[in-house]
């Protein structure tokens, strides 16, 4: 047999080795494989994230575009595993989550890229983010949330509540007497405004473009103050 014969006799052989123990070898091989990446990764893990982050930085449209593919093509799998990953460990996904967001908030480039990125993203997709904020607020848990708040801001400082919402009613805000326990700023006209009892303010109904009503309720708490003034001057003038 020739030398041509035996290497032609071999290249079969070896085919036919390979294709009757392929899958056996190639589970073995990729365990192997895994095992040692594994093992390498944890011996050398500070090291390898170091080179990954500064490749990353050094090539930051590449490593979007790559992720965006991956993303992309594995969605419904990762969205899957990010669920019970999350769900699993919730505390500990949260606490890495802070833990990241802290760390990556006072990045420059990073604060910079995601201004950015919102600003473009909200340009893009006007009507998407109104349709989605209406669905969000409208929600029963919202709204008592959103209720709740407002309730906490109105008690936390009534007297700069009604400052503030008179400018927002596009108002002036000129007191005549100071601020006490349980009253509701009365706006006499569009600038003047006397802090009157709850009971005087709820139980007249009135507006602005109603005169006759605004007539009445500012009669009212006309009558109110003087009386208080008087009773306050009676009792000035015991003491």
């Amino acid at each position: 047999m020739c030398n041509e014969d035996k290497m032609e006799y071999r290249r079969q052989y070896n085919k036919q080795y390979y294709l009757k123990h392929k899958e056996t070898r190639t589970e073995e091989a990729k365990e192997k494989k895994k095992a040692y990446l594994r093992q390498y990764y944890q011996d050398n893990k500070e090291k390898l994230d170091a080179q990954r982050l500064q490749w990353r930085k050094d090539n930051r449209e590449k490593s979007r575009l790559i992720s965006n593919r991956y993303r992309q093509n594995n969605r419904d799998e990762l969205n899957k595993k990010g669920s019970e990953r999350y769900h699993i460990n919730l505390e500990e996904s949260r606490r890495k989550g802070r833990e990241y967001y802290h760390k990556m908030r006072d990045d420059p480039e990073v604060r910079k890229r995601n201004d950015e990125y919102i600003k473009k993203y909200r340009l893009e997709h006007v009507v998407e983010l109104k349709e989605y904020s209406l669905y969000y607020n409208r929600r029963p848990e919202r709204k008592e949330y959103h209720r709740k708040r407002a309730k906490e801001y109105r008690m936390k400082d009534p007297e700069k509540y009604k400052v503030t919402n008179a400018k927002y009613r596009q108002l002036g805000f000129i007191p005549l007497n100071d601020y006490f326990d349980g009253a509701h700023a009365h706006h006499m006209d569009t600038e003047v405004v006397m802090y009157i009892p709850a009971e005087i303010h709820n139980g007249n109904k009135h507006t602005l473009t109603d005169h006759i009503k605004m007539a009445d309720i500012n009669d009212k708490a006309w009558e109110w103050y003087f009386n208080q003034h008087d009773n306050n001057q009676m009792i000035n003038n015991v003491t």
